[in-house]
């Protein structure tokens, strides 16, 4: 039962992944379980940019002091002294530890929970320990974490430092609801917000939307943050959020903007598709991905396989009797492992293994067999810049950023990096609004601008407009694609944002039941 369970879980989290828009100066330790307690409350396990855990309401000046040269690109030069945006784009610094919004005429004040003359104290929940391994869903924490370690070293947010408190759930409702309650806590005494969660089961989301406190970016796996009303995923969000169901009258909605991709580049005209037949979850990913491509024209063959005793050779050898070269999953990575070996031991040739955006990551080149790392390609929708695009002076700031804080995730680089960079981003940018009045209503108020967010040019803006899937049948969304090129050992942006645009309909398929259910 045990197996069976986690067998599930792990289906759950890959469809979801799919489906989704779906050394280190941190120690084990900043990563606290839900529920342990220090200082006679809460343990946030507070972070610094310097690593440290420190008591809620101090600061700790930034590696390197405000603006050290050379220490990241952009961080001396360029620099503003009202929060705004230095010449390339980056964020602006502020006078470190001055206690005054720039341009203010008044000090900051204690303007809201979380929030001192010198610091705000954010949460983040992530999924570190578990089944499906440390990496799998902190990349979010480690980009944001990097931004604020970044803005940390040049003042902070308008002469605030900013606190990242981030807890382990452990991958379990309980624990995320644990996670919540203790960093939430009434509203009144806990963070000021939340950025860049990336849980597994999402059922404190809820918790915290229901205390009016702002979730900026990241995601929900089981899809929960579709349905709350306070959270701004950070690949935007169309649904009405009713805190209770998940997706537009128990649908969710997929464009066939990666399937038009393959078939205006390399003309694809027909396509595999694996699935588990024996998950229902995996195989509506499947079945909706089957819709999707015959939606562009595309002859698709549908391989339904038992998770526990599935026939990969069976299915590659009718692939390749078929004439396939282009093959989508709705598999686990363990799964699409075991399929890449089958392709290479069967001597299937592709033009494209087509997998999820949990595989836009460096372990590729250690973890897929080859040659069909070779053909490993993955995308986001909406787009973003991808983490090789080095000429971009964001992605110089970010891999920069992640290289000082971080120097032993440069292996293990995952496209959710770039995410959760963004994701910080965009707080930050909706905190720097406020002035020296820093309140939750005037974040909030940003938040919900009608003008859609961009990250300074990391992704591709999104928006919060909610549609009427009734009517809107179609939607212009540019996307980005990766490919993992073995010569230089890392995924390469082969379809930028900029240019690799479509409308095309969107395809439904059926919501999840809500993880408060």
């Amino acid at each position: 039962m045990q197996r069976k369970t986690r067998v599930l879980m792990l289906l759950t989290v890959v469809v979801c992944m799919i489906l989704t828009a779906c050394g280190s100066r941190r120690p084990m330790k900043d990563f606290v379980a839900a529920g342990s307690t220090a200082n006679g409350g809460t343990q946030l396990g507070q972070t610094t940019n310097n690593g440290g855990t420190v008591v809620p309401g101090t600061t700790v000046p930034g590696a390197g002091g405000s603006g050290a040269p050379g220490s990241v690109p952009g961080s001396a030069t360029g620099s503003t002294s009202n929060g705004g945006s230095t010449a390339n784009g980056n964020p602006g610094s502020t006078q470190q530890g001055s206690g005054h919004a720039p341009g203010a005429s008044k000090p900051n004040t204690a303007s809201d929970a979380g929030v001192t003359p010198t610091t705000i104290s954010l949460g983040n929940i992530v999924t570190k320990s578990g089944s499906f391994g440390e990496d799998q869903f902190t990349s979010f924490y480690y980009g944001a974490a990097a931004y604020f370690d970044y803005i940390n070293s040049q003042g902070g947010i308008n002469g605030r430092k900013v606190i990242f408190n981030t807890c382990d759930d452990g991958g379990t409702g309980p624990g995320n609801s644990d996670c919540a309650r203790n960093l939430a806590k009434d509203g009144k005494s806990g963070v000021f917000g939340f950025v860049a969660n990336n849980c597994l089961v999402c059922s404190g989301l809820k918790y915290i939307s229901d205390l009016k406190i702002p979730q900026v970016g990241g995601l929900a796996i089981d899809f929960y943050d579709y349905a709350l009303p306070y959270v701004w995923r950070y690949s935007g969000e169309m649904y009405p959020t009713d805190g209770q169901h998940i997706g537009y009258k128990g649908n969710l909605y997929e464009g066939t903007q990666m399937f038009h991709y393959f078939k205006a580049k390399f003309g694809m005209s027909k396509a595999a598709v694996v699935y588990y037949d024996n998950s229902s979850q995996s195989k509506e990913a499947g079945q909706s991905f089957i819709k999707a491509l015959k939606a562009e024209g595309v002859k698709a063959y549908g391989y339904g396989e038992n998770v526990a005793l599935p026939q990969w050779d069976s299915a590659v050898l009718e692939m390749k009797n078929n004439g396939v070269k282009f093959v989508f999953d709705s598999i686990d990575i363990g799964g699409n492992q075991n399929l890449c070996k089958s392709i290479d031991s069967n001597h299937l040739v592709l033009t494209a293994k087509v997998s999820t955006i949990s595989t836009w990551a460096q372990s590729v080149g250690t973890t897929f067999n080859y040659p069909c790392r070779t053909y490993i390609y993955s995308s986001d929708i909406p787009g973003s810049l991808g983490y090789d695009q080095t000429t971009n002076p964001q992605i110089q700031t970010f891999r920069a950023a992640m290289k000082r804080y971080f120097p032993n995730r440069e292996s293990r680089m995952f496209q959710w990096n770039v995410d959760g960079w963004a994701s910080a981003m965009w707080f930050a940018d909706a905190a720097k609004s406020c002035g020296a009045n820093l309140t939750r209503t005037c974040v909030i108020s940003y938040l919900n601008r009608p003008q859609p967010y961009g990250a300074h040019g990391i992704w591709f803006p999104r928006n919060n407009v909610k549609y009427n899937f009734e009517t809107k049948k179609t939607f212009y969304q540019c996307v980005t694609i990766a490919h993992w090129t073995e010569v230089r050992k890392t995924f390469v942006t082969v379809g930028d944002y900029h240019n690799t645009c479509y409308t095309t309909p969107y395809i439904p398929y059926q919501a999840p039941a809500s993880s408060s259910s």
